[in-house]
C-alpha cells in the first residue's frame, strides 16, 4: 500500500538536479556528512529525496558563512606551509 503525501519525491541526477542543480555525487557528499537526510528507496535500484528534505538542506547551505575566496586561499597556503615546516 502506497503512503499518500504532499511531499513529492525528487530522484538523483540527471532527473532531480532541476531542484538542486547538484551531482548525485554531492548528494551522496551531503549524506555522508549528515547535511541531508538519506534518500528513500522507492524501487529496487531506485531511490529518491522528500522535495522537503531537499529544500531544508539548500537553505541550511544559502545560510551558512562563506569565506571569501582570498582568505580560503590564504588559510590553505598557510596550512601547507605548516604541514612542510
Amino acid at each position: 500500500m502506497a503512503l499518500l503525501t504532499t511531499d513529492p519525491l525528487h530522484r538523483p541526477p540527471p532527473r532531480g538536479e532541476k531542484l538542486m542543480g547538484l551531482s548525485r555525487s554531492t548528494l551522496y557528499l551531503a549524506v555522508a556528512r549528515g547535511d541531508l537526510a538519506p534518500p528513500e528507496v522507492i524501487g529496487l535500484r531506485a531511490v529518491a529525496w522528500r522535495e522537503s528534505a531537499l529544500l531544508a538542506y539548500k537553505k541550511k547551505m544559502a545560510d551558512r558563512p562563506r569565506r571569501k575566496p582570498i582568505e580560503a586561499m590564504a588559510a590553505a597556503r598557510a596550512k601547507r606551509e605548516a604541514q612542510l615546516a
